[in-house]
């Protein structure tokens, strides 16, 4: 049997030392985990005129036969602060509502990581992930 002689080289490590997230039913990631443990549904479901209200694309997806009144729905995603993020309010309201929400829990896991001030001098990083939606399209 050998015996390492030196550490493994740890040069490319990476450490997840903060996380935040917005989901269905869930502000943050200790709702998320009530959500979870509680097996709580927290897909919202729609009625016709509910849904169809105001969407010029209904007439021809409500035909789909794949279709369905029902999806997971962010709660405050009208709540953004573009103030601290240093955008007016005419750039906040032509920002997509997906990006807005990015800012705010990229600042949040860096606040949970203890990195959401200047001073610390280490390199960090955010990774994230979302879908293309119809957001600028329709406005």
């Amino acid at each position: 049997m050998t015996q390492p002689s030196e550490f493994p080289d740890n040069s490319s490590a990476i450490a997840i030392i903060g996380m935040a997230g917005r989901f269905p039913g869930a502000r943050d990631l200790d709702e998320l985990w009530r959500v979870i443990v509680e097996g709580r549904d927290t897909i919202s479901r729609f009625t016709p005129e509910e849904c169809d209200a105001g969407d010029p694309d209904i007439e021809a997806v409500s035909r789909a036969d794949n279709y369905v009144r029902a999806r997971g729905v962010l709660e405050g995603i009208q709540e953004f602060d573009a103030e601290f993020f240093n955008f007016t309010p005419a750039e906040a309201a032509a920002t997509d509502p997906q990006h807005r929400l990015w800012l705010e829990v990229a600042w949040e896991a860096l606040e949970a990581a203890g990195y959401a001030r200047d001073g610390h001098g280490q390199v960090i990083a955010v990774f994230a992930g979302c879908f293309a939606n119809t957001y600028l399209l329709h406005n």
